[in-house]
Formats: structure tokens, sequence, C-alpha cells
């Protein structure tokens, strides 16, 4: 049952009613009894206003409802003005059950069978979300707008993957209090589900939809197929996955965000060196090249990826270039940073001087 001081705050907002009166109706529901909503405190004895609904008892009996269990307002109410006329609390009132409404059960099934549905739809995802160089959520190649209040959990999700309500809240909210911030929680899920799908499933454990394509869980299933060992190189059809790929939603600057962000860089960087060292033993020097350069043009000072250019270079016996390249990142990393390469670098590409000799 929710607490009377929680409640108290919807009293004062009711407009033109007695705020004593509201208060001695919200005792008597505390204490399980329920004042009948169409007759509002002073009606006429001829039961002139005896339709009209008491707008203090609605916002009583939704609260109730809403901090006794509920996700979300019940999406059965219909909404007249100031007044609320929906059948949901009509039908909890009449039969006499407790403030979860049998509406707001009718609900939460409706959902789960929408979830199902979405599972087994035969015609794959239906959503497409997609992270890296901003954020975009698609429905069949329409964009869905979506207010930023909404991108954050979904993008939160789509990252992270299943997470415990607890850690959304504390992440997304860190400012405010753990109520407060798993309040904000609760309304930004009712607002996602009700768009034309369940977009985001469970209740104490949170994760997307089947039904939603994540961009990045593609990425990061491609780097971790290069990062296995014994793992042979990519098709080329795959290879676009991790070279083409952008920034992790920039111009976000939430400090999970940061953290993600370079999260993905790194593996990043590690999937592509693995991928040209790969395509290098294999002998597909173009590709290997190629994805090495990408990993230098991320990182133009990381010796690792400078040294699996070389290593391509020097597999395709372009002494040259391999020597050029070397000499280029010597020099750069002298003067941005006053240090010189490794030993090994500088071993690498003597010892293909002196196979040249």
């Amino acid at each position: 049952m929710a607490n009377p001081a929680q409640l108290d705050q919807h009293i004062d907002r009711v407009d033109g009613e007695d705020p004593q009166t509201c208060r001695t109706d919200l005792r008597t529901y505390i204490r399980g009894e329920r004042p009948d909503i169409h007759r509002p405190n002073g009606a006429d004895q001829d039961g002139a206003n005896r339709d009209r609904p008491h707008p203090f008892r609605l916002s009583l009996v939704r609260s109730c409802q809403y901090r006794a269990g509920a996700d979300r307002p019940d999406p059965d109410r219909v909404k007249v003005g100031r007044y609320d006329t929906g059948r949901a609390y009509d039908t909890g009132l009449a039969s006499g059950s407790a403030p979860r409404s049998v509406a707001l059960a009718e609900a939460e099934s409706s959902a789960a069978t929408r979830d199902e549905a979405a599972r087994s739809a035969p015609d794959g995802p239906r959503f497409q979300l997609r992270l890296l160089d901003g954020f975009v959520f698609e429905r069949a190649g329409r964009v869905v707008p979506m207010p930023h209040s909404l991108c954050r959990v979904v993008a939160f999700l789509g990252v992270r993957g299943r997470c415990g309500r607890a850690e959304v809240a504390g992440t997304l909210w860190p400012e405010v209090t753990e109520a407060r911030a798993q309040a904000s929680l609760r309304t930004v899920l009712w607002r996602l589900n009700q768009l034309e799908a369940t977009l985001v499933t469970g209740r104490e454990m949170l994760s997307l939809s089947d039904a939603v394509e994540v961009d990045v869980r593609e990425f990061v299933a491609c780097a971790r197929d290069a990062l296995r060992d014994g793992a042979v190189p990519l098709p080329p059809s795959r290879l676009p996955a991790l070279s083409l790929t952008g920034e992790l939603l920039p111009g976000w600057y939430e400090d999970w965000v940061l953290f993600e962000r370079e999260r993905l860089r790194q593996l990043r960087m590690h999937a592509l060196e693995a991928v040209a060292e790969q395509l290098t033993q294999a002998k597909r020097h173009s590709e290997a090249i190629e994805a090495a350069m990408v990993a230098v043009r991320l990182e133009p000072l990381r010796e690792s990826a400078t040294r699996a250019l070389i290593s391509a270079h020097l597999a395709e016996n372009n002494v040259v270039e391999a020597v050029r390249k070397f000499e280029s990142f010597r020099d750069e990393l002298t003067h941005e940073l006053g240090v010189e390469p490794t030993p090994e670098l500088e071993r690498l590409v003597q010892s293909s001087l002196d196979g040249q000799g």
C-alpha cells in the first residue's frame, strides 16, 4: 500500500476542492475503504452532479495504483478535461479489488503478448537502432522520432545489454535520490512501451526487445570473432563492420558514454590489428593493408597499429613502403612525445633491409 505521505502531495493540486476533505478521503482510502468517485464532496442533493467524477479521488486511486507496483500509468483510462473517467478506475472500485487495477493487469498481459509476438515474428527484427555515428532509431527504414530522455534509456540498454533497474536508474540519474531515479525510469519505460511494439522487456532485469537490431552488438560480435584464438580471416563482407563504423554517440558526454566509447575504441583497434595480421598470413595483402591503415588513421601514434601496417608491406615485398612508414612514424613519435620506437619495431625493419642486402 502506498505511504500516505507520498500521496499527500496530490491534495493541493486539485482545483476547487477542500484540502481537509481530500485528506479525509485519503485516510479513508488507506484504511481500505473506497469512496464513491462519481459523487463529489458537496454534491447537490438532487444528484445533479452525481455523474461527474471526483477529481481528487481519481488522483488518489491513480497514485495508489502507480505506487503499489505498477511500472506505468494505466493506459486504459480516458481523460476529459481535468476529470479522468477511464473504465480502469471504475472497474477497480466497483469490484472492490486491490489498488492494482484490472485494466493495468490487462495492459501488462497485452504488453507480454506483444513481446512474444515480436520475438516470434518471422520477418526478423522490426526495429533498427544505430548508435555509431549518432543516435538513429528506425522502423522499416523510417526514422522514429524519440525525445532525448527516451533515447538515453534505449541507448544505455543497446550498449550494455541486460541490466538491472537499479543500475539503469543510478547510472542515468546519478544526481537525484534513488527513489526519484526509479520514478524517472518508470516514466520513461511507460512512454517507450506506448510505441507500436514493446521495446523494453523485463521487470527487475531490463533489456531491449528481440525485435530491436542494434549496430553496436553487430560490431562487438564481429570484433570478438576477429580476436578469437585460431580465428580465420574475416570474409570481405564483414570487414566494413570494423573499418567503416564511427564513434559511439558523438556529442554525448555523460560518464557512461565516455567509458563505453573508449571501450569500443580499444576493442576496434585490437580487432583491426588482429584482422590485419590474419589477412597478412592469408596473403590477402591489399585487405591487410587497408585494415592496418584504418587502425593507423584512428591512432597515428599507436605502435602496434604501425607494426601491423609495416608487416603487411613487408609480406608483399614492398620494403620501400615499410621503411617510409617506419621513418614517418619515428619522426612523428619523436616530435609529439619525445620518444623513440621500440627496439622490436626497429629490428623488424632492419631485418627486412638485411634480407634485401
